[in-house]
């Protein structure tokens, strides 16, 4: 169980410090509303989301109910850090890390 802490805990805490961090930038942006399925491939949250993931999803060595898309977003989602995102970061993540699940981030 601590190797599984390891290969998704610590990618998810540092997934989350860069979603918190992305936070203090200004909001506003000039790019316009994301897509209507709520995440926006060309946001940072999106790729650091995906870029984390990927390695994860794809090592053949990690247990086939941590390589879940669904099971990391619900991690995510019950993480302290979950709240402390505005709606669009929240969609940005979901969708980076359900992307990382198709085996690629392009």
């Amino acid at each position: 169980m601590t190797s599984l802490v390891k290969r998704v805990g610590i990618p998810l805490t540092i997934a989350a410090s860069v979603v918190l961090l992305a936070g203090c930038n200004d909001s506003k942006s000039s790019s316009g509303p994301s897509n209507s399925g709520g995440g926006d491939p060309k946001s940072a949250i999106y790729q650091k989301e995906c870029q984390a993931m990927l390695p994860i999803f794809s090592d053949p060595n990690t247990p086939a109910a941590s390589k879940d898309p669904e099971k990391v977003i619900a991690g995510l989602k019950a993480g302290p850090g979950w709240g402390a995102m505005t709606k669009q970061q929240q969609d940005d993540a979901v969708a980076g890390i359900r992307k990382a699940g198709t085996g690629s981030c392009n």
